[in-house]
């Protein structure tokens, strides 16, 4: 068995983000521009959880000892991958078809004995599901292995390993060098500093560091006020009060990510006009970590038996210990404006 351990170095046009660069050509242009504007790109407490749990089965699938069992989550890929027979690596690197002097790292390839077939297997461990069919990252890992580890493999199976099972894309040499060929035009437009164009959609923008200062993301939410200059004794039509609302959302997105952007800045003593930072509205009282609760209001005067009160776990807790729990409800929710999916207005004003 071969191994390779992770490479922490991110390709510019990563696999894992090829959704971005992919829809949004101009984005990784646009972020080298940014440069020191940018936020640092810090890894959330799931992305550091994903990376825990890939390095425990690292070990434990390169053979090392460990003191304690793997968390549950990861038990059936462990399993899943050992039980695959052929050549096999571990977190191995292997170059972009797009960007040669690039690579990206696999959680798990295996050649069959033949060489004619290779698995890739890509551990997830985010709670949003992640699909085998088309999985254009996992292709990409797949002709990479094709390219250097086995040129005479006609068959890849790629396998996204999610919520304990393995769901698997089989697909060909030929078909999957098909399905590189708009991808690598693709590529190479998000390699191109000259290329600039900025395309937003939900995909492209989920998680681009960019978009707090990006302009063809906030164009579309500003253009839907332009508009909104009015005379004396006139109101927004109720189709313009729909759009407004419609908006809601990509509103608060852009908010955040501008506000998150400007405060960055700030707290590391760079000056912006207009803005500072204050003290927010204080928090809840709570407990010392360093004292006894109890211990303290019993000094005060205050009887224990007051001190302190049980309540009954809740329904979802208790039935997380037994599915034979009877006797609670679940209140329907509550109702709430949903905006269509198509909204036109066509008068922006009406007299009142």
């Amino acid at each position: 068995m071969k191994e390779q351990h992770k490479e922490r170095a991110h390709a510019k046009a990563s696999p894992s983000d090829y959704r971005r660069w992919s829809n949004c050509p101009g984005s990784l242009t646009l972020e080298k521009k940014l440069g020191s504007l940018l936020p640092a790109d810090e890894a959330g407490p799931a992305a550091v959880l994903g990376t825990e749990l890939h390095e425990i089965a690292q070990l434990v699938l390169e053979g090392h000892v460990m003191e304690e069992k793997p968390p549950e989550s990861i038990v059936n890929y462990i399993e899943y991958c050992a039980s695959l027979t052929g050549e096999k690596y571990i977190e191995k690197a292997v170059p972009l078809f797009y960007s040669p002097n690039e690579t990206g790292t696999a959680d798990y390839i295996c050649i069959s004995e033949d060489g004619n077939t290779i698995e890739v297997v890509d551990l997830k461990t985010g709670q949003v599901p992640v699909y085998a069919e088309g999985n254009l990252q996992a292709l990409i890992y797949g002709i990479g292995a094709v390219n250097t580890l086995a040129p005479s493999a006609s068959h890849l199976k790629l396998t996204i390993h999610q919520f304990g099972e393995a769901y698997t894309w089989d697909i060909d040499t030929d078909q999957a060098r098909a399905f590189c060929v708009p991808l690598g035009e693709a590529a190479k437009a998000a390699l191109d500093d000259g290329v600039t164009d900025l395309v937003p959609s939900d995909t492209a923008c989920r998680f681009c560091r960019a978009r707090a200062y990006c302009s063809a993301y906030s164009s579309k939410l500003v253009e839907s006020f332009d508009t909104i200059a009015t005379g004396d004794m006139e109101r927004l039509s109720d189709a313009a009060m729909v759009k407004l609302f419609s908006e809601a959302n990509n509103i608060k997105k852009s908010l955040t990510a501008i506000e998150a952007a400007l405060y960055g800045r700030l707290n590391n003593g760079e000056q912006i006009e207009g803005l500072s930072i204050s003290n927010g509205r204080k928090g809840n009282k709570v407990w010392s970590a360093d004292i006894d609760p109890v211990a303290a209001m019993k000094a005060a005067g205050i009887d224990p038996n007051e001190a302190i009160y049980a309540k009954p776990i809740s329904p979802s807790q208790a039935l997380k210990l037994s599915k034979e729990v009877t006797g609670w409800e679940q209140p329907e929710g509550k109702p709430k404006l949903t905006a269509d999916d198509h909204i036109d207005v066509d008068e922006w004003f009406e007299k009142i």
